[in-house]
């Protein structure tokens, strides 16, 4: 037996010592098919909802919302990616909010929260590393002045793009088998999910071999 095997079988069993008796009763032998697979398939999806600056350099907003999604096989032994990541963008879709007394700023452009480069093997095991691209459009913001209301006069602001790397910890697919939890299963029972930062990341593995 290997060395990563060892420790899925170690880590198997400690779960369920460490919950209580009951808790798993109906779906050990789901676990114990979960932790036997080599190779899971993963479909990632990242849904985004949040206000956000509009413009760069500037007090404006916006409402936005944004979707990506990722597919992936990952060998649950080495705990990383086997092969290439899908990668599959959605256009952010916003609508320009009033900052206090101002009107909402006039983009030019379209604004990307995020639009992913590359998904790559992060070098800590069981976590992968999300190359994205932020874009903000140029536009002209509200200005408040001292003769007149604020939208009285306007700047312009120049478009703006910022890479950003985003560290995603790959959900072990046998919690799928723990039970019923609203906090990272989903109703149905075939996804887990984690919340932070305006995102919502939903993984929906499937067994291959």
């Amino acid at each position: 037996m290997t060395l990563h095997r060892c420790i899925r079988v170690f880590s198997f069993a400690a779960l369920l010592i460490i919950v209580p008796a009951g808790v798993f009763a109906q779906d050990v032998d789901a676990m114990a098919k979960w932790t036997a697979l080599t190779i899971v398939h993963y479909r990632v999806v990242g849904e985004y909802s949040a206000e956000v600056p509009l413009l760069a350099d500037s007090a404006t907003k916006a409402q936005a919302t944004d979707r990506i999604e990722l597919e992936f096989d990952w060998d649950q032994f080495e705990m990383k990616m086997s092969g290439e990541a899908k990668i599959t963008n959605a256009p952010t879709a916003s609508t320009p909010i009033a900052v206090g007394s101002c009107p909402p700023a006039r983009p030019s452009g379209p604004l990307e929260i995020a639009t992913v480069l590359s998904v790559k093997n992060a070098p800590a095991p069981g976590m992968v590393d999300v190359a994205i691209k932020s874009d903000t459009p140029a536009g002209s913001a509200p200005r408040a002045t001292d003769t007149g209301p604020c939208g009285s006069e306007w700047a312009e602001v120049a478009a703006s793009s910022a890479p950003k790397n985003q560290m995603l910890q790959i959900m072990p697919a046998m919690m799928l088998a723990m039970g019923p939890n609203p906090t990272m299963v989903t109703p149905d029972g075939k996804s887990l999910f984690v919340k932070g930062a305006g995102w919502t990341w939903t993984f929906t593995p499937t067994a291959v071999r």
